[in-house]
């Protein structure tokens, strides 16, 4: 898919900006075949930065929080009740 810039060229939706349709590799001969997918991903986590980076901040959060809160021992307090 593809929109109008003002300057009048075509560019591919979801690259960034200065990139035309040809540089994002949409698969073709000029981007390699297969290597489209890859560059596509490229120009998708750039333009969701911000999204990326609050994700991977809340990971790291959630995983500092699970490090101190989960219980660690050989052998962990457990209790059965009796039937």
């Amino acid at each position: 898919m593809a929109i109008q810039r003002d300057d009048g060229n075509e560019a591919a939706v979801g690259v960034p900006q200065g990139l035309t349709k040809g540089e994002a590799g949409a698969g073709g001969e000029a981007s390699g075949g297969a290597g489209g997918e890859a560059v596509n991903l490229v120009a998708w986590m750039q333009l969701h930065r911000r999204s990326v980076l609050f994700l991977l901040a809340l990971l790291a959060l959630g995983g500092a929080f699970a490090s101190f809160t989960l219980p660690v021992a050989l052998f962990p307090h457990v209790q059965f009740h009796a039937s």
